[in-house]
């Protein structure tokens, strides 16, 4: 391993401007695919490969704004010099499921298995990364950046080498150069939210060890008021756009900078029900509150039409006679970069609504006579903030 190590700092470090050079006479093969059966790629594969790299076609991967990225052009890797990569070098742990960026195993590793057993491997495609990396030591290793899918796939295939694409790089935008690279090519490669958190914690880890990282101006380890935990957040959320490439949905978003948020500072920032889910639950179980013969208790998202919420109310049957509605407001999944107000807007802010919109139906409708609401009403809201604790405690109903 460590002759073949050396073989590729003679190639790559050598160069300190580390460009990319593409071969002067090109010798196309038969066709543009590498069969399974053929188990091998070519010099003459290899040339193909780089007449098909349109550098500005990917300019994630061959002209990245991070500026420790340096791309050092293609070439052919054994595939045992490739396997020692995965299993264990550097960053890479010895579980091929657990990738730097990634929470498991690409989700459509048989499709692209399929694929390749059919089609074989398109010499136009993106090959793998990897990572030269020079230590304190001054030993130098190979680390994955991108590509352990795939990898991992021509391998059980039966591949003697493989085509890489070589690069240096600091430790932070390794990761954020996998991050990127695992959404290149959707939806083969599509990475998760959950895999883009990961790669926040990993950059905060590395900030807190004295690397570079992610960083704030208290430090991570001093966060303590409100004000430096809305600084995190704002940090924690343009990194999370940069690393998805503003891919995630509005609620992935949330979700991914509240968990990291409440995981680098320790502290509980605020309680969340994307989607509706475990509202109930909490309800029961942390408020104490359930629907019984005389009150039944109904969640409803703040965020919905004043129209529909009033609808749900007016539409609703009781189950047992003189029982009494009460609906309960909550914020599915609070703006974390906004806690406190937009709690409140889709609280106390859609309650005030809600109560203009009956006002207009019982004078446009009723000529201003008062809607029967005496068995039903928006009666509170599911307290969610910890910032607002001395307000509305996150054990007790704020009623209205």
């Amino acid at each position: 391993m460590k002759n073949i190590t050396n073989l590729f700092t003679s190639l790559v470090l050598k160069d300190e401007t580390f460009t990319r050079k593409l071969p002067k006479k090109i010798k196309f093969p038969s066709n543009l695919f590498v069969k399974v059966s053929e188990k091998r790629f070519t010099d003459e594969h290899l040339e193909t490969h780089q007449l098909l790299t349109v550098f500005e076609a990917h300019p994630i991967r061959y002209d990245s704004t991070f500026r420790s990225v340096k791309y050092g052009g293609s070439t052919l890797m054994d595939m045992k010099a490739a396997r020692d990569i995965v299993d264990g070098i550097g960053i890479n742990s010895k579980h091929h499921g657990d990738q730097n960026v990634r929470v498991k195993s690409n989700p459509k590793t048989e499709q692209i298995k399929t694929r390749i057993e059919n089609d074989g491997v398109a010499l136009s495609e993106r090959p793998i990364a990897i990572r030269i990396k020079k230590l304190p030591s001054g030993e130098t290793v190979m680390e994955m950046i991108d590509g352990r899918t795939r990898l991992d796939i021509l391998w059980k295939l039966g591949f003697m080498n493989v085509v890489v694409d070589l690069y240096k790089c600091s430790d932070s935008d390794a990761v954020r150069l996998g991050r990127l690279l695992n959404n290149e090519a959707l939806p083969f490669g599509e990475g998760s939210a959950e895999d883009t958190e990961k790669a926040l914690n990993r950059l905060i880890e590395y900030s807190k060890s004295g690397k570079d990282g992610l960083n704030i101006p208290c430090g991570w380890e001093n966060v303590v008021t409100e004000a430096q935990k809305q600084k995190a957040r704002e940090v924690i959320k343009a990194e999370a756009v940069l690393l998805s490439n503003n891919s995630l949905k509005p609620q992935d978003l949330d979700r991914v900078i509240t968990n990291v948020a409440e995981k680098q500072t320790g502290s509980k920032m605020c309680v969340r029900f994307p989607g509706g889910k475990q509202v109930e639950q909490f309800m029961n179980e942390t408020l104490g509150i359930k629907s019984n013969s005389d009150i039944e208790y109904k969640c409803v998202m703040g965020g919905k039409l004043s129209s529909l919420i009033y609808g749900e109310i007016v539409t609703w049957e009781p189950k047992y006679p003189k029982q009494t509605l009460r609906v309960i407001l909550y914020v599915g999944s609070p703006d974390p970069t906004n806690l406190e107000e937009s709690w409140t807007k889709g609280t106390f802010g859609a309650k005030k609504l809600y109560d203009e919109f009956v006002e207009k139906v019982s004078k446009n409708m009723y000529n201003g006579a008062s809607c029967d609401m005496s068995n039903r009403s928006v009666h509170g809201a599911i307290p969610q903030i910890d910032s607002l604790i001395s307000k509305h405690p996150l054990k007790q109903l704020v009623i209205f």
